[in-house]
């Protein structure tokens, strides 16, 4: 598939088996969607952008084992001209440490939830980059950084 021929439907169709490997926690699943030289970007403090199939790897399995039982419920799926924007609820425990710019939030034992928002740039059938924004004030909280 070419950026000129992908339809909406196909990466509508992309974005979900997208979204079930990360709900499988299927690392190689999910690396085999995107791009080889992808870029990830987590925008909140302390995570930079990463990019590579290697680098993404070792960031999507530090996620999984913080966050063991992490579930993502999509809300809203909208696509347009190569581009996916993902709407959804993530649901975790946290069970390590998690680095959020100078602090570090603690497992308290109890599941969080926090919206979430993901922007996909998708190209020859495959993501080549995700930018997601979460709700920082829930995410503080839900790792024992805020009230």
């Amino acid at each position: 598939m070419s950026a000129a021929t992908t339809s909406e439907q196909q990466i509508g169709d992309l974005a979900s088996a997208y979204g079930q490997a990360w709900n499988d926690h299927d690392v190689a699943a999910i690396l085999a969607l995107q791009s080889d030289d992808m870029v990830f970007h987590l925008h909140i403090e302390g995570f930079d952008a990463v990019q590579g199939s290697a680098a993404l790897r070792e960031l999507f399995g530090f996620f999984f084992t913080t966050m063991p039982d992490y579930r993502a419920d999509i809300t809203r799926t909208h696509v347009r001209d190569g581009l996916v924007v993902l709407e959804y609820d993530i649901t975790a425990t946290l069970a390590e440490p998690f680095p959020l710019g100078a602090e570090v939030g603690l497992p308290t034992g109890e599941p969080m939830t926090f919206a979430a928002v993901d922007v996909l740039q998708c190209a020859e059938g495959r993501f080549t980059r995700k930018d997601t924004y979460v709700d920082g004030f829930a995410l503080r909280r839900g790792v024992g950084l805020a009230p």
